[in-house]
């Protein structure tokens, strides 16, 4: 038997190492669910950003296909009038009717 005090024969080479009480695994779940909580807050901070971005993408998307919808639709009007729309056109009295916008409208 070895000179430890606090060896019993039961336990004696064993470790002294307590073991987990019901109150220490709750705070290690605790601590577990909160690194998991901070881990998702991370990651959604990280993405964010680009969120924003992709609206901003979207929207310049959109613009570019806009124009080019317009200079599809002029060169259509051009090759079945051969020549491009007006600035405007006028009635009898001389007064503006439309602009070149509506008369490239199919």
């Amino acid at each position: 038997m070895s000179n430890n005090p606090y060896e019993s024969p039961d336990t004696a080479g064993e470790s002294p190492v307590r073991k987990a009480s019901s109150s220490s695994s709750l705070t290690r779940r605790l601590v577990e669910v909160l690194a998991v909580v901070v881990a998702i807050g991370i990651l959604v901070a990280l993405l964010l950003p680009n969120v924003r971005f992709a609206g901003e993408a979207a929207r310049r998307t959109e613009c570019v296909n806009n124009l080019k919808r317009i200079g599809l639709a002029l060169l259509n009007y051009e090759s079945d009038y051969h020549c491009l729309p007006p600035a405007y056109t006028v009635d009898g009295e001389g007064k503006p009717l439309h602009s070149w916008r509506t008369l490239i409208l199919p």
